[in-house]
């Protein structure tokens, strides 16, 4: 995507490698913004350094003099020569609140990638490889991407989007983590750590693991297991999948279409029912309520020891 007219880019580094499409990148670039995409030609690969209007150009080319641009043994490097050093020449364009160099690395789509951009952002779309994301303070947004994903993001704004694939994961501590129209084969697992997550149009597994923050899941159409720690849960699930959530100290709404059919169990300190107490053939009490919805089928389990669970 072209920068906004008030931040048009001039290159300051550019460089084109012929590589075969079984070959990968290694990405380790600091503060700066990273896209990576598919190039044109299965053979080659373009690595483009850029920076926006009203960034000192001097110190971008003396940053772009810093990289070690190389491709070795089928992998492409895009790295420091040395780590950076605050205050020095090169790295000044990197200071707090300065506008960020983009670097734009396009590979043959069957390429794999190991990018980190701590205090930058990463854009990653398109590719077939498996691809390791890590940032740290920015933003991280991976689209269309088809082999297995792994993303470690800390008090970033993350987006997997789009996602066909074996497996995903994501290690996420603050910030927020938003998961949308992704098929996963395997599973997606989920760690987080006081983040807001939202998971949406999910087809595959999902596993959980939440403490404190809160969560919304929406359509997740596979098994869930889920355990969220002193958190907040906004659950809508699917039916003909076995689904257990466990929340201890926290709190869970519970959303049900009409036409929901399941066994259903539940326990919490304080259990609400509403409406779903005339829908529901089995045992219910202030605390627990177990039985069948419609026709019954696979079992919904949600238990919130020392939480609240509310059903609408």
């Amino acid at each position: 995507m072209p920068p906004p007219p008030s931040q048009t880019a001039a290159p300051v580094l550019e460089r084109t490698f012929e590589t075969s499409p079984e070959d990968r990148c290694r990405l380790r670039v600091p503060r700066a913004a990273v896209t990576l995409a598919p190039s044109d030609d299965e053979n080659r690969a373009t690595v483009t350094l850029t920076t926006a209007e009203g960034t000192d150009d001097g110190a971008a080319r003396a940053f772009a003099e810093t990289l070690r641009v190389h491709h070795t043994e089928g992998v492409l490097h895009v790295e420091p020569e040395h780590p950076p050093r605050p205050g020095a020449p090169g790295w000044r364009t990197l200071r707090a609140g300065a506008p960020a160099p983009a670097l734009r690395v396009q590979v043959p789509s069957p390429f794999g990638a190991d990018v980190q951009a701590p205090g930058g952002s990463i854009d990653a779309r398109g590719l077939g490889g498996p691809v390791t994301l890590e940032a740290a303070g920015g933003r991280v947004r991976a689209t269309g991407l088809t082999g297995r994903l792994d993303v470690q993001a800390q008090r970033c704004q993350t987006t997997i989007a789009d996602f066909d694939g074996p497996k995903c994961s994501a290690q996420v501590h603050g910030g927020s983590l938003t998961v949308r129209a992704a098929t996963i084969q395997q599973a997606l697992a989920i760690e987080s750590g006081g983040a807001r997550l939202h998971v949406e149009d999910v087809r595959g597994a999902l596993v959980l693991t939440q403490q404190g923050g809160s969560n919304r899941l929406d359509a997740v159409r596979g098994p869930l297991d889920a355990r969220v720690c002193g958190g907040r849960c906004h659950l809508t699930p699917e039916a003909g999948h076995a689904m257990r959530l466990r929340a201890p100290g926290g709190d869970v709404r519970l959303a049900l279409p009409d036409d929901f059919a399941a066994d259903v169990r539940l326990s919490a300190h304080r259990l609400r029912l509403d409406a779903l107490a005339d829908r529901l053939d089995g045992e219910q009490s202030a605390r627990h309520a177990e039985g069948a919805l419609g026709d019954g089928g696979a079992l919904l389990e949600v238990r919130a020891p020392g939480g609240a669970v509310q059903c609408e």
